[in-house]
């Protein structure tokens, strides 16, 4: 897949023959990422789009008016930035959050390594995340319909935890969100009616 300007979005099979896909709008898009099954787009004027397919494209609202630059998907999250310090992302493409980066600077670049996100911009600016190592869950147990499990977090990131009863089934529903402690969890979904659900969870 590639996107460029005037809306392009473009797909491929083979990286040879290539399918013009309709985007519905004709600003710039700069970027794109893929992760859970969802297609993100984004670019010029906050402009940011999703499929399912890479055929058919719906346009989200991002939450900014600041040029989109870049986009990565890791640890369930998506994480776009761009111009002014703009940073901002989701767990489902859909739904976006702005996150606070401190700078001005245009953020064009974003990459994740040993367990840390880093992006970077104009006039040499770097920055780097807290610790983004993906939570492990651990000690599992269930009583009655209620099940329950432990997982260590860091102080000032935010947790999702999602489940769904099938993994061949597309989406994952959200169980509840907190914050980190930098000390262990542990949620509980009192609703484990059917006979096996799967966990995860994503942080940002």
């Amino acid at each position: 897949m590639a996107s460029g300007f005037l809306g392009t979005i473009l797909t491929s099979p083979d990286a040879t023959n290539w399918t013009s896909r309709v985007s519905n709008i004709s600003t710039a898009l700069h970027t794109l990422a893929y992760g859970a099954g969802v297609f993100v787009v984004a670019g010029f004027t906050g402009s940011l789009q999703t499929s399912p397919d890479g055929v058919t494209w719906t346009s989200q609202v991002s939450g900014t008016p600041n040029s989109l630059r870049s986009a990565i998907y890791i640890n369930s999250n998506f994480v776009l930035s761009g111009f002014h310090g703009t940073l901002i992302s989701s767990i489902d493409g859909t739904n976006w959050v702005t996150r606070s980066s401190g700078v001005l600077d245009a953020l064009r670049g974003i990459t994740y390594g040993a367990g840390a996100m880093v992006t970077a911009g104009h006039n040499g600016r770097i920055l780097r995340t807290a610790s983004l190592v993906a939570p492990t869950i651990r000690n599992m147990s269930r009583s009655g319909t209620t099940a329950s499990f432990v997982f260590d977090t860091v102080s000032g990131l935010d947790y999702s935890m999602e489940y769904k009863t099938n993994l061949s089934t597309p989406g994952w529903t959200l169980l509840s969100t907190t914050n980190g402690t930098g000390g262990a969890i542990s949620p509980s979904d009192s609703s484990a009616t059917n006979a096996t659900r799967f966990y995860r969870v994503g942080v940002r």
